[in-house]
């Protein structure tokens, strides 16, 4: 087997006497390749588009003929015990004809189409990674680019490339330099050396050839596509001339053709199918599509979105303030400020509050905002850090199990919003403006079911929503029943129970998934064990006693000064009911398929025993004081 690189090489058989004195071999070529022709031998010439791309169409043809002498001249190539492999960029040709017109000498010579085969080289496996680095780069740096790239899902498909892991490791040098290692900073890494590695192929010099890249990125998402015909892409790439004037005018004596095999000889595009061009990776794909927005904002002091961006966009472009210079977080901070103050889409919100958080995470300078503005938009789950405003408008908006931490707010203005479930931490909120108007039962529509503040500093009293909430204070993990104001207590809760009054009784069903209670409201309710009521049961004229299920879960009984039977259906009206009971003390519970309500007096059992309806009255005198009831008591 003979290697022959031919990226720095010389025109026909000074490539393989080049060769031979590198090696120390005395031989020359051309009695090399003789002696050769005669056995079994194996010529790899690697990198074949490197020389191509500085020929004309006739050298092109004249340089393959020279490689193809090593061939022993018999009728068919395929015959011969000597073997040529050729390492060439697929995407060098336009489409799979040009291809094959070129290896065939468009059927000139003695070549066949079975002297011809295409070799694909396989993704590796986690194991042929790790094996390829190591050898690279030693154990020590092999184990640190490893962990890497496990840490970062979207790196898996692009090491399993032989290429492009190669520029992996080799860009761990430039990387070991800088403060921050993260996704921007790797694939920057990586693509300033494969374009400087393909530098002199290149027409375009590396700022314009970067932009071009940026752009055609941009283009793809905005048509939803990854990938374009031929013939597209150049339409693209004319149309990007055109509108590119001062870049055009540079390479004015460059011909189309040229810049259009120029664009497709990037390393980071490749040809898919017969005659499809697209990035190398989708990840390539995506870091452009963020360093495309990201100049377009800075120059617009505006933060827009046509499209939703992928979860690793919003990465790259998350990691790349990081790496922002101060004249550019500055910068940023104008652009966050012109963006948030007025009224905008929900992902272009929840974007420039992930660039606050990612500011406030990093110890960066965090911009103060005069108005944030969030209004109509759905931003549950988000996690905000770190945002400080005088005035923030929340209306209309969804923020259910939204977490908010070491956030200052001036004035808040709370409108007809959902922050059920919602988390603020060590935040300060000064005035607090609300326009709730909610009912008695409403849990779960009020917008502020189980909205926990925790460590808070809020500088507004109570009253501003005590008289349509419950609030639930917590010092200590110990609740306080009665406050003036929360602003000193560590832990506030505003959790409306839906009961207006103390709950008496609390039961699980016979599954163990639900809890009713019973409350001196006059109401009961059904829960499930997220603390979410499912229903509410109103038809009792005084505080409800006691509640309980049927054995078979589907009723619940319950009493006051009447027994109220209940079916577990969207109506709350009671299925069965006895008024007027002589007193409320009784208390309910199910033997078997018979329902008890059982008095205890200061001497006496009295029971009330139903069956299909039919009350009977048994009372049981005791001679002294009962002091306590059982549940399973059998009557």
């Amino acid at each position: 087997m003979v290697f022959f690189g031919l990226g720095g090489s010389i025109f026909g058989f000074g490539i393989i006497q080049s060769v031979l004195r590198r090696q120390e071999i005395t031989t020359d070529a051309q009695t090399f390749i003789q002696q050769a022709q005669s056995g079994n031998l194996i010529f790899i010439f690697d990198g074949l588009d490197e020389k191509l791309v500085h020929y004309t169409k006739d050298m092109r043809q004249q340089f393959l003929a020279e490689l193809m002498r090593v061939f022993p001249n018999i009728s068919h190539r395929n015959a011969s015990k000597v073997k040529i492999i050729l390492s060439c960029r697929s995407h060098h040709f336009e489409d799979l004809k040009a291809q094959s017109s070129f290896f065939r000498g468009l059927g000139r010579d003695n070549s066949a189409q079975q002297d011809y085969r295409a070799v694909e080289i396989l993704p590796f496996n986690s194991t042929q990674i790790q094996s390829m680095l190591k050898k690279q780069l030693g154990e020590k740096d092999s184990t640190l680019v490893v962990k890497f790239i496990n840490d970062n899902h979207y790196l898996s498909g692009l090491a399993s490339r032989p290429f492009l892991l190669s520029k992996i490791a080799s860009s761990l040098p430039a990387l070991k330099q800088l403060k921050h290692i993260n996704s921007t900073s790797l694939y920057q890494a990586l693509i300033e050396d494969t374009l400087r590695r393909d530098d002199e192929k290149h027409v375009l010099n590396l700022r314009h050839k970067k932009t071009l890249l940026q752009d055609l990125a941009y283009y793809l998402w905005e048509k939803k596509v990854q990938v374009l015909p031929i013939d597209d892409l150049n339409d693209w790439y004319q149309d990007w001339l055109q509108q590119h004037q001062g870049v055009q005018a540079q390479y004015q004596n460059i011909s189309h053709a040229e810049l259009e095999q120029d664009l497709r000889n990037s390393t980071l595009l490749v040809r898919f199918a017969a005659a499809d061009f697209g990035f190398t990776h989708s990840s390539m794909q995506e870091f452009f599509i963020a360093q495309k927005l990201t100049k377009t904002w800075q120059k617009s002091d505006l933060i827009t979105l046509g499209e939703n961006i992928s979860p690793l966009t919003r990465q790259f472009i998350l990691d790349n303030i990081v790496l922002f210079s101060t004249k550019e977080i500055t910068q940023l901070h104008q652009v966050l400020i012109h963006t948030l103050e007025q009224k905008s889409t929900t992902p272009v919100a929840y974007l420039a509050l992930d660039m606050v958080s990612t500011m406030h995470k990093h110890q960066l300078a965090v911009p103060v905002f005069e108005v944030v503005q969030l209004s109509q938009l759905k931003l549950q789950k988000i996690s905000v850090f770190g945002l400080n405003c005088q005035r923030l408008v929340i209306d209309a908006t969804e923020l259910s199990a939204s977490e908010w931490t070491a956030v200052t707010i001036g004035e808040l203005y709370l409108t007809v919003s959902n922050l059920n479930k919602s988390i603020w931490r060590h935040s300060q909120i000064q005035t607090l403006h609300s326009g709730f108007k909610l009912k008695s039962d409403s849990v779960l529509t009020s917008g502020l079911y189980q909205w926990t503040l925790t460590q808070c500093q809020l500088s507004f009293q109570h009253a501003e929503l005590s008289a349509q909430l419950d609030w639930h204070i917590y010092k200590a993990q110990h609740k306080i029943n009665t406050i003036k104001s929360p602003a000193k207590f560590e832990r506030l809760e505003f959790m409306q129970t839906g009961h207006a009054s103390g709950i008496l009784s609390a039961n699980f069903s016979p599954d163990g998934k639900q809890i009713v209670s019973a409350s001196g409201d006059n109401s009961l309710k059904l829960w499930d064990l997220s603390s979410n009521c499912l229903q509410t049961f109103i038809g009792h004229t005084s505080e409800v006693l006691s509640a309980n299920f049927s054995p078979d879960g589907k009723q619940i009984v319950s009493t006051s000064r009447e027994i109220c039977i209940w079916q577990l259906s969207p109506q709350s009206q009671p299925a069965w009911q006895l008024q007027h009971l002589w007193s409320s003390g009784y208390r309910l519970s199910f033997t078997d398929e018979r329902l008890t309500a059982i008095q205890a007096t200061d001497t006496a059992w009295q029971t009330l025993n139903f069956s299909n309806g039919v009350q009977t009255l048994s009372i049981d005198d005791h001679a002294s004081f009962v002091l306590s009831e059982s549940r399973n008591l059998e009557i």
